[in-house]
């Protein structure tokens, strides 16, 4: 089952899983901006999977390619 969550929420997830870890709410909606992440519209605000975000960090989405 995806981990779908609102960019904030994302980020705060994140930031719980790694207390120094650099992907902030603003890296997250860059990302989405520039299409690096792939995003689903929840209404007013940008839904995205924790799971693909993971997957990008650690490089398992460049493998792929």
């Amino acid at each position: 089952m995806a981990r779908i969550r609102t960019l904030p929420k994302a980020a705060e997830e994140i930031k719980a899983n790694d207390t120094n870890t650099v992907i902030t709410y603003q890296r997250l909606r860059r990302w989405v901006l520039d299409g690096k992440i792939k995003r689903f519209d929840g209404g007013k605000c940008r839904l995205v999977d924790l799971d693909e975000v993971e997957r990008m960090v650690s490089g398992a989405a460049y493998a792929d390619r």
